[in-house]
């Protein structure tokens, strides 16, 4: 059988060959891969379930977590939803540690939420106790701290506490000799505990340490509940059996007499209910033990000299430009001005005007190029998309729709197909042929002002000006997850080779690397020489090669690697091209016959068209 995810589905039994719900219609899959087989439990404005991976045959099964954003008011739902993503994001980063189950992929499906992640089997740290017909001894705890303190470090090191360390947390998969810290449903940033309220209770009651009580949960917050789980494990009894209230401290010793006395001590420090008097962090407590040292990254090296990048050929317009775009059938180059001119220039050399067509819309604000035909399509202010097509030596145009507000973005995919986005968040598909509108659909409650498609073409990006970015697919108008906000309008986006990383640039001054699978930021940059936003991205064809350009003029090239969980090179800028006169609005690729590597064309507001050579 497989479960309908949708909360609200009074009949969600169906057979595994449905691939909708038989009773309320929604798709059974999330993402086309991940169904729901069984509800593991309930809370109150969540589900969780086992369930089952389609496009794998090695260990199928994950987790699913389904979550409902709730408020009286749209925007506190909004909040409630903004803070889960931002939640997912710490979790990602708490799976990286090869003993946190992993973080596959996040959803989100009209108001709810879906996190995909590892679905791990075995013994928890209560269950071994029964096994075992006695506590732990002395060896076996200290085993269970070398073993499990590398995993508060990895954490705290990221500046996230985990706030609900319990025995049953901690499980042991089948065949391995390593505990794995599970359930990470508590976790936050050590700068959002502060914001729970005094009393509230995050936490199981008879591990959490006091502070966390008040809402004041820290590093040493964790270091307590695991100390209160190694008392656990020594003594067999249950904390409040150890712990004196009357005189706020906790009796043990009498009960394991025989406990080395570099443990006990370590435990006692760890378990004190004052911060003062406690361990206060986990390289110390690793020290206690005698262990190595955390591993720490190597040393960064110096900063690297970033080069200055100059143009091989500039070339003045004598306008003010819109926007740019290569035509790749022709070898040609596009170039729309406020005048309603479009320049036909030559890719290989700008210089060369090879036509110069008259607009009849004015007010045009968007210009995508057919990647295999001697087409283009213009999108106006006034909402009118216009289709340009070469025959012989002559362009003719042609009106394709008017639209009932402005359009703000136009795009081709790989195959020729195209995707317009307006003013009211409103994103368009039509056919190859632009004789039939397939589809509309609401992708935002504000304006769109950037669309981006990955290079498989399976998933499109757009943003808006509120700083959201939500992921789609462009096959069915289905939303496949909105990624944590930024605080000002998004001026860009652009994906990276291998479609594992997206870039995406805002009015707040920053460029982010994020993972478009669970939307978390990768690396965040606020570039050396610029002052004012990014306004064009331009990625690399097969190298993880990013090229800025700002708003106020400046031209920088990144290079960032990354695999699927963690950075392995930062983005550093390697780079920088001499301070332009106005934004710098478009940058697209010149293949060059005699280059090994591709070339970079750039143009401002003001009409400076440059060639640029990679600088690598």
């Amino acid at each position: 059988m497989t479960q309908c995810l949708n909360p609200n589905c009074s009949k969600p039994d169906n057979s595994d060959r449905h691939r909708f719900c038989q009773n309320c219609g929604w798709r059974l899959r999330l993402g086309d891969r991940y169904e729901a087989v069984y509800n593991l439990g309930s809370g109150q404005n969540s589900h969780t379930f086992v369930g089952r991976d389609r496009a794998t045959l090695v260990q199928p099964q994950c987790l699913i977590k389904q979550f409902t954003p709730v408020g009286n008011t749209l925007l506190e739902r909004d909040a409630a939803a903004e803070r889960w993503r931002r939640d997912v994001e710490h979790w990602e980063i708490a799976s990286q540690h090869p003993q946190v189950p992993d973080v596959f992929e996040y959803f989100e499906r009209e108001s709810h939420q879906f996190l995909v992640q590892q679905f791990l089997v075995g013994s928890h740290l209560d269950q071994r106790l029964q096994e075992k017909l006695g506590p732990f001894d002395s060896d076996d705890v200290a085993a269970f701290l070398w073993d499990v303190l590398p995993i508060l470090h990895h954490l705290h090191q990221n500046h996230i506490i985990h706030r609900d360390i319990k025995p049953i947390n901690f499980r042991q998969p089948p065949s391995q000799e390593h505990w794995w810290l599970v359930d990470l449903g508590a976790i936050k940033p050590l700068t959002a505990t502060r914001m729970a309220q005094p009393g509230t209770l995050v936490g199981s009651a008879d591990y959490v340490a006091p502070e966390q009580l008040r809402g004041d949960a820290t590093y040493a917050s964790d270091l307590y509940s695991l100390g209160v789980v190694c008392l656990h494990l020594l003594t067999g009894l249950q904390p409040f059996d150890l712990f004196d209230g009357s005189h706020g401290g906790w009796h043990w010793r009498s009960v394991v007499p025989d406990v080395s006395p570099r443990l006990a001590t370590l435990i006692d420090r760890m378990v004190q209910p004052a911060l003062r008097d406690r361990i206060p962090d986990v390289e110390t407590a690793m020290s206690s033990l005698g262990m190595p040292p955390p591993s720490t990254p190597a040393p960064t090296p110096s900063r690297p000299r970033i080069a200055q990048w100059q143009a091989d050929q500039t070339v003045d317009l004598a306008a003010q430009v819109v926007a740019m775009t290569p035509l790749p059938s022709t070898q040609n180059l596009l170039v729309l001005t406020t005048a309603n001119h479009i320049e036909v220039r030559s890719l290989h050399h700008p210089a060369n005007l090879m036509h110069t067509l008259q607009a009849e819309h004015p007010y045009g604000v968007a210009m995508a190029a057919h990647p295999h035909q001697a087409d283009f399509v213009i999108g106006t202010r006034q909402g009118i998309l216009t289709r340009w097509h070469q025959q012989g030596e002559h362009w003719h145009s042609q009106l394709i729709k008017t639209f009932d507000c402005g359009l703000t973005q136009v795009l081709y995919g790989p195959k020729g197909e195209l995707v317009l986005a307006d003013e009211q968040g409103r994103i368009h598909r039509w056919d190859k042929t632009l004789s039939h509108l397939q589809q509309t659909w609401q992708a935002h409650r504000a304006s769109i002002t950037s669309l981006a498609l990955s290079h498989s073409g399976t998933i499109l990006a757009s943003g808006d000006t509120q700083g959201r970015v939500t992921l789609w697919d462009p096959r069915t108008g289905e939303c496949l997850r909105t990624l944590s906000q930024h605080p000002g309008a998004i001026t860009a986006l652009a994906w990276l080779p291998g479609d594992r990383v997206l870039v995406t640039a805002s009015w707040d001054v920053t460029v982010r690397w994020r993972c478009p699978k669970t939307g978390s930021v990768r690396q965040l940059a606020n570039a050396q020489g610029f002052y004012l936003p990014v306004r064009s991205l331009l990625s690399h064809p097969t190298e993880p090669i990013l090229v800025t350009g700002s708003q106020d003029g400046y031209q920088q090239c990144w290079v960032f690697t990354a695999n699927d969980k963690t950075v392995t090179e930062p983005a550093r800028a390697i780079a920088m091209a001499p301070q332009s006169t106005g934004s710098i609005l478009t940058l697209c690729t010149v293949f060059m016959e005699q280059d090994p590597l591709p070339n970079v064309l750039s143009i401002n507001e003001a009409g400076h068209l440059k060639r640029w050579s990679y600088p690598i």
